[in-house]
Parts: C-alpha cells; sequence; structure tokens
C-alpha cells in the first residue's frame, strides 16, 4: 500500500485508512509522512467503525475506495461503507489466493461483489482460485505485486560481523512472518539435513507473528540454536539480503510473496515451494528453485545441492535480476493501478451522466 502511495502521490491525493493497532498505527505514521490524510479505526465488528469511516469518506469525497486484503474475511465492510457514501468506484485487491471455507464468510464474500467494479488479483494463480469460486470474469484482475528495490546501507563483512557469521559460512535468509502459512516448521525439519552435509551452515529467520514462542522452543529442543539465528523484525533486511548466501521461503500458500520480489531485485539467488505464487514469481530452474511444499527432504536437497554449486547460484540470481526488471518493479504495478483507477472511473462518470433524472422519468 504504501509502494503505491509513493509512486501515486503525484496523480492522486490519497488518503490511508487503517485500524487502531500497533502495527496499522506504524503505517498510518509512514503515510502521514507522505502526505495522506489518516484515520485509525476500531475493530471493524464494532457498530460506530463503519460510521467513523462513513464520515471519513464524507469529508474526504473520494472518487475511488482501494480496499486492500489479505484473507478473504478481512475489509469487507469498508465496501458497504463506500457504498452508501457514494464513492464512484470500489476496488478491492486480494493479496492471497481465495482460501475461505467457512459457509458464512463464504457467503458474505460473494455477497460483497457486486458492490465493486474491480476484483484485483496479484498473480494469475489467485486470479483462477477466484474464477473458480464464482468470481465474474468481468470483475476479475490481475495486477502483479512490484517492490521499489533498497540498496543495502552495509557491507557483506560488516553485517556478518553484526550476525556473528564468518564470511565463509553459508548463510541462509528466511524472511517471513512467523505463521504456519510460511513453513518454518518444515525448514526446522530440513535443517538437521542440510547441517549433516553442510555442518557450518547457518539460518537467519526474521520476522515476528503468533508462532513466535512455539517456533523458538521447538528450535531449542531440536538442539538447533547455535544454527538458527532467530533475529525477530528487522529494518535492515537489504542488508541481510547482501550478506546472505540464499533467500529460502517453504511456504505452503501465497499470493505473491514481496520478500521473493525483493531477493531477485537483490541478486539473491531463492528457493521456494511450487505453490501459488512463489511459483507465479520464480521460473523454475531459470530465476530460483522450486520444491514440494510440506517436503522437508526434498527442501533439505535443494538447500544442499545449491550450496555446493555457487556457479548455479550466480546463475540463477542474474536471471531473476531481469525477471525483477522485466515484471516486478513498483513503478510496474503503478502505472497498472493508475491505469485501471482512470478507466473504472471513466465508467462510473458515463453511468452517472446516463442516469434517469426525475425529470426524465415516466410517472404513472
Amino acid at each position: 500500500m504504501l509502494t503505491l502511495v509513493r509512486h501515486l502521490r503525484a496523480a492522486c491525493r490519497l488518503s490511508v485508512v487503517g485500524m487502531r493497532s500497533a502495527e496499522s498505527r506504524r503505517l498510518l505514521r509512514r503515510a502521514e509522512a507522505l502526505g495522506c490524510d489518516t484515520l485509525a479505526m476500531p475493530r471493524w465488528e464494532l457498530p460506530e467503525s463503519l460510521a467513523e469511516l462513513g464520515r471519513f469518506l464524507a469529508a474526504q469525497r473520494p472518487d475511488i475506495m482501494h480496499i486492500h486484503a489479505g484473507v478473504g474475511w478481512e475489509g469487507l465492510p469498508a465496501a458497504y461503507a463506500a457504498r452508501s457514501a457514494g464513492v464512484p468506484a470500489i476496488i478491492r485487491t486480494e493479496h492471497l489466493p481465495y482460501l475461505l471455507t467457512d459457509e458464512r464468510q463464504r457467503r458474505w464474500h460473494a455477497e460483497n461483489l457486486p458492490l465493486l467494479q474491480a476484483l484485483v488479483c496479484v498473480s494469475d494463480s489467485s486470479r483462477r482460485s477466484y474464477e473458480a469460486e464464482g468470481a465474474p470474469p468481468s470483475l476479475l484482475h490481475v495486477i502483479r505485486n512490484g517492490v521499489d528495490p533498497s540498496p543495502p546501507t552495509a557491507s557483506r563483512d560488516e553485517t556478518r560481523r553484526r550476525l556473528g557469521v564468518p564470511g565463509g559460512v553459508p548463510l541462509l535468509l528466511t524472511v517471513a512472518r512467523l505463521a504456519a502459512q510460511k513453513g518454518h516448521a518444515d525448514l526446522l525439519a530440513a535443517a538437521p539435513l542440510v547441517l549433516a552435509a553442510c555442518p557450518d551452515a547457518r539460518f537467519a529467520w526474521v520476522g515476528a507473528g503468533p508462532l513466535e514462542s512455539a517456533l523458538a522452543a521447538d528450535v531449542e529442543a531440536a538442539g538447533l540454536s547455535h544454527a538458527i539465528l532467530r533475529l525477530g523484525r528487522r529494518d535492515d533486511v537489504p542488508d541481510l539480503m547482501a550478506a546472505s548466501d540464499l533467500l529460502v521461503l517453504p511456504s505452503l500458500f501465497e499470493g505473491l510473496p514481496l520478500v521473493l520480489l525483493e531477493a531477485m531485485a537483490a541478486g539473491l539467488p531463492a528457493l521456494a515451494t511450487r505453490v501459488p505464487g512463489s511459483a507465479d514469481a520464480v521460473r523454475d530452474g531459470e530465476s530460483g528453485v522450486l520444491v514440494p511444499p510440506g517436503d522437508p527432504p526434498a527442501l533439505a536437497a535443494a538447500i544442499i545441492a545449491l550450496l555446493r554449486d555457487p556457479a548455479r547460484r550466480a546463475a540463477l540470481a542474474s536471471s531473476a535480476r531481469r525477471r525483477f526488471e522485466a515484471d516486478f518493479t513498483a513503478a510496474r504495478m503503478a502505472r497498472e493501478t493508475l491505469a485501471l483507477y482512470r478507466r473504472l472511473l471513466s465508467v462510473a462518470r458515463a453511468d452517472a451522466r446516463l442516469a434517469p433524472t426525475p425529470s426524465s422519468m415516466e410517472t404513472s
């Protein structure tokens, strides 16, 4: 969202709405620094939330409401508020494939679709998942995620010194929320196999999340605290990528993972699971390597093979960098988003001009 703000603020007046959580407030402060008006709302299930959003929309009078959702049940009330406020165009971006299994949530999502002028998916795989669940093809659009590469601020050697990892030691980086989706348990199961072949290898896990305590206990119980560096939330990921030899993302599902795109931009070879989203980003054997999800032995074997073949890692990184420049820049994502805004707003305005007025309507 903030990447879109940075690229669209020259062409649009932008406001950002989030929830009253610590993480959301951090996002809103960054949006304010970029010149946005912001609103921090209570939880969606509280009646006052929609009322507060409605007042904000009435004051802002936006042409477009662009809703960003992770899991499909998130943010659904926003479309109702936007419709009530008379917003001409309502867009929803789904950042994950269709994952809803609860019948009530599935029904609510389906009932939400007629309120939208566009349902944006971040990958072709995600689009297919929504079409398979009955979303009208004419409503669906694919705008692939894009990122702005950030250069490292420290040298490889300096970052490794801070981590306590010697220069020649293989360093495997995983940047992901500590949640079941991201497959840390499979990576933990693969780690002893990797260490049996490459005893000095080190794993760096960046991220926080609901499994933080459980994974810490599992690492300790496996006797791998010396090999798995749990780094928590970090703001120096470009430095960590420059210091690493391989990005490992063992996810069970994805939309289009930003960290893969960041690794591609940084020239860091990537190993991921063959799941929708990751497979949309990585061309197996060309711009990265894909293995089956939920298969620690296959994951370990691929890691070992790549650690033993620096020439192949370099070739993968070079190809990935070219693919990033062609397909995954933030500038491309913003251009496509702005084009969709303008197209939908043009249709909405044309529809408004064609709508019958009271004087032209027949009376009986």
